[in-house]
């Protein structure tokens, strides 16, 4: 049964949307005002990670959040990229989820803040997260950096272990993905579960396309990472919520990654929407989604972490 938080903010969820719907037509805010505001929204949430002190560093050219525990408790350092399907989020919006890996684990977490579409294709992207990763891999080893992102950063984080196995790059110890994306197709996907999912309610499929470089990138492991290889991957940890719209890129990735003998495991919450653990502060299932992946974490070689 859903808590009462989370009927509460799907209610409110309801009624916003409804009220938008019924509204006379208005002129959309620009790109950069909506990520403003966002940033703005994300800034004012500061006082949820009082134990945990951040710094802006650059990380071989790409801007990195670097989150510290005042009390260290692990050696994990976890390298969460955010999602806001490729053209919105940042390290600001990162740090809403990052945190529970500072203030709950007390390890370091790392939010880069990458170029954004549609000023930047998606090779861009995915070349700031990757050249954030390697300086991180120097810094701590990569040997103690798990690899996280939710949506749009999940796709990134399963781009980039494709091309840490192009180039020959380090592995990190283990990965969580929050709803990835895990298909780019032009068309739409299957709408079935649309009026369900509250986040993704206007989810265009159609646009996200637009962002990668060649049309054949849709079914290539880059941009739609579902048809890389996963041979060779280090545990991962997929969760996503029953009534989301992406629903069938979690449960593809988990099948992709156990055929290949990659120690998966995928959590399927009922009730809940896209990237809900990224409501952590809101409801107790995103905390409670957020537990369980890093114990599956802690597990990959008994490091207690929690």
């Amino acid at each position: 049964m859903l808590s009462k938080e989370a009927r509460k903010l799907i209610f409110e969820n309801k009624a916003a949307f409804a009220a938008r719907k019924n509204a006379p037509p208005q002129e959309p805010p620009s790109v950069e005002q909506t990520r403003r505001a966002e940033w703005e929204a994300n800034a004012a949430m500061t006082h949820v990670y009082p134990n945990t002190s951040v710094t802006t560093e650059d990380f071989n050219g790409t801007p990195v959040d670097v989150m510290i525990p005042k009390v260290k408790k692990g050696e994990n350092v976890y390298f969460y990229i955010h999602g806001g399907a490729w053209a919105f989020g940042s390290a600001m919006h990162a740090r809403l989820t990052a945190c529970y890996y500072t203030e709950e684990c007390g390890c370091v977490a790392l939010c880069p803040d990458y170029r954004l579409a549609p000023e930047n294709k998606f090779s861009v992207l995915l070349e700031d997260c990757y050249r954030a990763y390697l300086f991180a891999c120097k810094r701590y080893g990569a040997k103690n950096i798990v690899l996280s992102g939710s949506s749009a950063g999940g796709n990134l984080a399963l781009a980039l272990m494709q091309l840490l196995r192009e180039r020959k790059g380090e592995y990190p110890k283990g990965m969580i993905l929050l709803s990835p994306v895990t298909e780019i197709r032009p068309e739409k996907k299957d709408s079935c579960m649309k009026p369900y999912d509250i986040v993704l309610r206007d989810y265009d499929e159609s646009v996200v396309a637009s962002y990668g470089d060649r049309a054949e990138d849709y079914r290539k492991k880059y941009f739609s990472p579902l048809y890389g290889e996963y041979d060779g991957f280090p545990p991962m940890y997929i969760c996503c919520g029953s009534e989301e719209l992406l629903l069938d890129d979690s449960v593809k990735l988990f099948q992709r990654a156990k055929a290949a003998g990659v120690r998966a495991v995928l959590s399927v919450r009922a009730g809940m929407w896209h990237s809900y653990p990224e409501c952590q502060h809101f409801i107790p299932e995103g905390k409670e989604e957020l537990k369980n992946a890093v114990s599956f974490v802690a597990d990959i070689d008994g490091d207690i972490t929690v």
